[in-house]
């Protein structure tokens, strides 16, 4: 597990840059440990965009050029030309401003942070993520 939790926190990938971010700590989440009243279509969404399994452009770069390799991650762009990630579309993304404006939330660390309700947050980023679907 210490291997692990080394790798991780030396890692250099967008995906580990990000998680670390999120979680610096590179420990569970309550949210899978505790019983919770989240509603759990919106914390399928809260898992996604922490383990990068959503269909952002930074991930869906990283696989969906087979023959050719990665799209690097300066050409993984949103509609508007720029670099389409986790935190652009949380913090500066048009589409999400109404969203970001109605729960007051500026940064994806005060999204993320312990202080927040957990079944808003889920529905904050379930919110954000259906921008794409």
């Amino acid at each position: 597990m210490n291997n692990l939790y080394q790798e991780k926190n030396n890692s250099q990938s967008s995906k580990s840059i990000f998680y670390r971010k999120i979680n610096s700590n590179l420990c569970i989440h309550d949210i899978y440990s505790t019983k919770s009243t989240v509603n759990e279509l919106k914390r399928i969404s809260w898992s996604k965009l922490r383990l990068s399994g959503h269909s952002l452009v930074i991930e869906t770069g990283r696989w969906n050029r087979r023959v050719r390799g990665r799209l690097p991650v300066e050409n993984r762009l949103c509609q508007y030309g720029q670099v389409q990630t986790e935190c652009h579309l949380i913090e500066e993304f048009v589409l999400s401003q109404e969203i970001r404006r109605r729960f007051n939330i500026t940064t994806i660390l005060e999204l993320v942070s312990d202080r927040q309700n957990h079944s808003q947050v889920c529905h904050i980023e379930d919110s954000i993520l259906n921008i794409y679907k």
